[in-house]
């Protein structure tokens, strides 16, 4: 289901994750009167050094919506991290890109 809700800071085209991957989906979002996309995510180390961001950029740049994305924060897939790594676990504190 594809979901615009009204607030009071405006349309909020709520999705998930793994949909950052298929713009057609914002773009309906945006037709739908949307103006910020809530976009919390989980992706892996690698996948989200990779594509996290510069999805992000360009769902933003592609319906010209805000953007807010939230990432993991916190000790988390500890028993992954060290299989893709061959590190000891670490913590993530999150970023801002403004």
């Amino acid at each position: 289901q594809v979901v615009v809700s009204k607030t009071p800071i405006g349309n909020l085209g709520v999705t998930v994750c793994y949909d950052l991957r298929f713009p057609e989906l914002y773009g309906v979002l945006r037709r739908m009167g949307a103006e910020l996309l809530l976009i919390p995510a989980a992706f892996t180390l690698y996948t989200g050094m990779a594509h996290w961001e510069v999805l992000l950029r360009a769902r933003a740049i592609e319906t010209q919506c805000f953007v807010l994305a939230a990432a993991q924060a916190g000790k988390h897939n500890v028993s992954r991290y060290q299989a893709e790594t061959n590190q000891a676990p670490r913590e993530s504190f999150g970023d801002a890109c403004i």
